[in-house]
């Protein structure tokens, strides 16, 4: 099998199953690095450990809360931000000080 590397995109889980025969030995010891190793135990505890995850409610929560905030950003800008929804036609530069960029006379919009 082909095993991405630890640091890729790819997560991979991989359970091995070691069929094996012992001969006549009388000691047999195996060897496993228990950083390789994750128990059901292991596991529930780490996700649910509040001090690095946060529980599902919550990140429903703010997910929620995202979505009333992007709303709330279209429904101020329903033309795609392609129509200037201010007070200022830019017919002229009357009362505006022009700091940055030039005035587009021919397209009456300020550019930079």
């Amino acid at each position: 099998d082909y095993l991405p590397p630890s640091n890729g995109a790819d997560k991979v889980e991989e359970i091995l199953n070691f069929v094996t025969v012992i001969g006549n030995a009388t000691d047999v010891t195996a060897v496993i690095d228990q950083k390789a190793l994750v128990t059901v135990d292991t596991f529930e505890e780490h996700v649910n450990n509040t001090s690095i995850h946060i529980p599902r409610s919550e990140f429903d929560s703010q997910i929620a809360s995202l979505r009333n905030e992007i709303n709330l950003i279209k429904a101020t800008f329903p033309d795609s931000f392609t129509h200037n929804l201010f007070t200022e036609d830019l017919s002229t530069l009357v009362d505006i000080d022009l700091s940055r960029g030039y005035y587009n006379q021919a397209q009456s919009r300020l550019e930079v």
